[in-house]
C-alpha cells in the first residue's frame, strides 16, 4: 500500500516538472520593438562620425558633457546646443539578430544622436535564446560601426513580463528593445505558400537630398526599386529625371510565406548609384499589408512605395 502510494506521489510530481520544463522550453510569440538609442557625437578616437571641418573640439566638448550628463536630459541639452540634424552627426540604423535566424534591420535616421526607430517585428521567443546587436553610422562609401554585442543572453525575466530591455552598444550609451506578449491567439493575416504576381507600382520622392539637388543642374534622380526576396532579385526599370516615378512593373515569382525581403530605391547616375532609401523585413510572413495585398512603404527620402502582391495560385 505504502509503495503504491509512494510510486503514485513520484508519478505525479514527474509529470508537475516535465509539464514546468515544457512550458519553458515552448516558445512564445513576442511583439519586439527596436526603439532607439543615445549615440556619442564622436567616434573612439575622437573624429566626428561626418566631416566636420573644424569642429572636432566642439563635438569633442559636448561628448564630455554627454557621458557625465543623464541619459534621460540628452534631448533638451541637444535642443540648447542647437545640434540636432547637423550632418556631423551619424545616420544611424540597428541589426539585430536573434538566435533563431531571425533579423529585424531598422530604417536609417539621419543626422541624430538620438535615433527613434519603432521597427517591430512578430518573433517567437524561447527560454534561452541569445542575440547579437549591431548599431552603424551609414555613409556613401563605407559604413562606420557605432557599436557591437554579441551572444547575449535575453534575460529570463523579460521572456516572462516583457518589458523594456536596455544595454550599451559601443558608442551607443543606451540601446533599448521593447518586448510585449502577443496575446492575440489567431492566424497572422500574413501571405500564404504560392505563386504571387508582384507589382512595384510608384512611389514619392523628397524633393531635396538634405538640402542638396540630387543630380548637377538641380536635376531630379533617375529612381529603380531593387527588390531582394529571399535568394532572389527583382529590379524595376529605371525612371529618368521624376518624383513621382510609376513603375507598374510586374513580376511572377514563387513564395513560402517566410521568406526575407529587402526593398533599396536607387538613383540611377551612369556609373554611380546613390541610395535614395532601404527597408527590410525578416520574413514577409509578418508584412504590414494593407487590405491583405498592398505594402505601403515610407524609406529614408522614399514615402509612399506601393508594392502589391496577388496571389494567382
Amino acid at each position: 500500500m505504502q509503495r503504491n502510494l509512494f510510486s503514485w506521489l513520484f508519478g505525479v510530481a514527474f509529470l508537475c516538472l516535465a509539464c514546468i520544463f515544457a512550458q519553458d522550453a515552448h516558445a512564445k510569440d513576442f511583439r519586439v520593438v527596436v526603439v532607439g538609442a543615445k549615440i556619442l557625437p564622436t567616434k573612439d578616437n575622437g573624429a566626428c562620425w561626418d566631416f566636420c571641418f573644424r569642429g572636432r573640439k566642439k563635438y569633442g566638448a559636448l561628448t564630455q558633457l554627454l557621458e557625465r550628463s543623464p541619459l534621460g536630459s540628452w534631448k533638451s541639452l541637444l535642443n540648447k546646443r542647437g545640434v540636432n540634424g547637423a550632418t556631423a552627426l551619424p545616420d544611424a540604423y540597428a541589426i539585430v539578430r536573434f538566435s533563431n535566424g531571425l533579423t529585424i534591420r531598422t530604417h536609417k535616421i539621419q543626422n541624430s544622436l538620438v535615433p527613434e526607430w519603432g521597427s517591430t517585428e512578430y518573433i517567437a521567443l524561447r527560454k534561452g535564446m541569445r542575440v547579437d546587436v549591431e548599431v552603424w553610422d551609414a555613409d556613401l562609401r563605407k559604413d562606420d560601426l557605432i557599436g557591437q554585442r554579441k551572444d547575449i543572453p535575453l534575460p529570463e525575466k523579460l521572456l516572462q513580463q516583457g518589458g523594456t530591455w536596455t544595454i550599451r552598444v559601443g558608442r551607443a550609451l543606451e540601446f533599448s528593445l521593447f518586448f510585449v506578449r502577443d496575446q492575440r491567439n489567431v492566424p497572422r493575416r500574413g501571405l500564404r505558400a504560392g505563386l504571387y504576381e508582384i507589382t512595384v507600382r510608384s512611389a514619392l520622392i523628397d524633393a531635396h537630398n538634405n538640402g542638396k539637388p540630387w543630380d548637377i543642374m538641380n536635376g531630379k534622380p533617375d529612381p529603380y526599386v531593387l527588390l531582394k526576396i529571399g535568394t532572389k532579385d527583382l529590379k524595376t526599370p529605371v525612371l529618368r529625371d521624376t518624383l513621382t516615378p510609376q513603375w507598374h512593373a510586374t513580376y511572377k515569382i514563387y513564395l513560402t510565406g517566410r521568406e526575407s525581403l529587402s526593398v533599396s530605391i536607387f538613383d540611377h547616375d551612369g556609373p554611380t548609384e546613390q541610395l535614395l532609401g532601404e527597408c527590410s523585413f525578416s520574413s514577409i510572413e509578418h508584412l504590414p499589408l494593407l487590405r491583405r495585398v498592398l505594402l505601403k512603404l515610407q524609406c529614408d527620402h522614399v514615402k509612399d512605395l506601393k508594392i502589391h502582391f496577388r496571389r494567382i495560385r
